[in-house]
């Protein structure tokens, strides 16, 4: 999460949405930025509104706009997969070394996740506190080129992302049956992906 107090923006910081690369172009502006923890860095718009804004209040009673990025559901999963597949944590029970893409979609629609597949859910991200505002500008992860046209615009300065946190390739292959309940359980996101594509 960043906070840009003149220009009154948030970024909300979506996970595996190149969140980590736009604080890398954009920390230096930013008055106010989260790198930790996490369930700060990836706070979401409920969060902002519940715990962060009362405080920020206290200086001045601001009308905030926000905005974020929101990864096609299914290629977001496999960020996920993949991203929990690095050395760094095999063994350990995030971890998804020699697990495929199909168990862990499976998992991760299961009653009971394991904690390899507990990734939360962008619907969720999205949503605000009743009676408040919603994301202002939702951007697709796809289109670069418009998140770049957006913040080069607020910032007057040109916009140069380095490539974080890139995960390798991975098999990302889903059966018939995984992949239709994906879709039913997946509807609302990938409603809200079609709109924002939409949008852009």
């Amino acid at each position: 999460m960043m906070i840009f107090w003149q220009p009154r923006l948030v970024m909300l910081a979506n996970t595996k949405t190149g969140s980590t690369s736009l604080m890398a172009a954009l920390g230096d502006k930013a008055d106010v930025l989260y790198r930790n923890p996490p369930g700060l860095k990836h706070g979401h718009l409920y969060r902002f509104q519940k715990f962060v804004k009362p405080s920020l209040d206290r200086v001045e009673d601001i009308e905030w706009e926000f905005f974020s990025v929101m990864r096609e559901p299914l290629d977001w999963l496999g960020s996920w997969y993949r991203y929990r597949r690095r050395p760094q944590i095999t063994g350990k029970p995030k971890s998804t070394s020699g697990i495929s893409f199909d168990h862990f979609v499976q998992d991760h629609l299961s009653e009971r996740p394991s904690e390899f597949s507990i990734v939360g859910n962008q619907l969720e991200f999205f949503e605000p506190m009743k009676g408040t505002n919603p994301v202002h500008h939702i951007f697709a992860y796809e289109h670069q080129d418009k998140i770049h046209a957006f913040l080069e615009n607020r910032f007057k300065t040109p916009l140069t992302t380095p490539r974080l946190n890139v995960s390798k390739p991975a098999d990302l292959t889903l059966g018939d049956e995984t992949k239709a309940r994906f879709l039913e359980r997946y509807a609302g996101e990938n409603a809200l992906y079609a709109a924002v594509r939409q949008r852009d």
